[in-house]
């Protein structure tokens, strides 16, 4: 299945607001994280505490999934101290920006390394990866849960998508919403653009016929057997029982 699968949620291509960016989304995580803006046509945090610029908030005009993905772009980027996630099958949102639930996808740096993380919730990674190198604007991320299968995904500006992160993880099997989060030192901007997913329609397999015929004959299946008609003969073959 080639990701991603869903259209754009939200481009922020619209006069400055919030936060929240717009009446699709709500807030999580205030007073410690400010909250998501849009500012020139993309989405920011805002001021906070101790010189951190930050935000959080859900997609909340839908309920999504339990199949779903979520990807954005980075149109600004920070060079230290920065924590971005995409969040899928979220829920438990609330006034501590940690109380989040579900799996996310982070792109984070820490001693001058660059990392990107498969988290669930705030207290388990199921998988980390060390990029050769900050990522710059116009690359992209984005997480996608299918059944117990999580799974992350890197998209450089002048390249196509592909799966650097996965994991197998049950904890957490039901629809939720899809979220995003940024924290970082007021000395750095940071933004994003192209927000992204949906919930993922599965294609059920196709019913099995119970009647086919041909200009050559006919064929009949029932529980028990199936009678095949071959003018002017007839053949019966008798299913095993189950």
């Amino acid at each position: 299945m080639a990701f991603p699968e869903t259209g754009i949620l939200d481009n922020f291509n619209r006069p400055d607001e919030g936060p929240p960016p717009s009446a699709n989304w709500t807030g999580f995580g205030a007073p410690g994280y400010a909250g998501l803006c849009v500012v020139s046509n993309q989405c920011v945090g805002s001021v906070g505490v101790d010189a951190l610029i930050s935000g959080a908030a859900y997609w909340s005009a839908a309920l999504l999934g339990p199949d779903c993905e979520a990807y954005a772009t980075l149109s600004d980027v920070a060079v230290s101290n920065f924590d971005f996630q995409l969040i899928v099958r979220g829920f438990n949102f609330g006034a501590s920006p940690n109380s989040w639930q579900g799996y996310a996808i982070r792109y984070c740096e820490n001693g001058g390394s660059y990392y990107l993380d498969l988290k669930r919730d705030e207290v388990q990674t199921i998988e980390r990866i060390t990029l050769p190198g900050a990522l710059l604007v116009g690359d992209a991320i984005g997480i996608r849960a299918l059944g117990t299968a999580i799974t992350g995904y890197l998209k450089y500006a002048a390249g196509s998508w592909t799966q650097v992160l996965s994991g197998i993880n049950a904890v957490h099997g039901g629809a939720g919403n899809v979220a995003a989060m940024m924290v970082h030192y007021n000395v750095d901007s940071m933004a994003f653009d192209d927000f992204g997913g949906g919930g993922l329609a599965l294609v059920s397999p196709a019913p099995a016929v119970a009647v086919a015929s041909t200009v050559l004959g006919s064929a009949v299946a029932t529980e028990k057997s199936i009678i095949l008609t071959l003018p002017p003969r007839r053949f019966m073959l008798r299913l095993p029982k189950q």
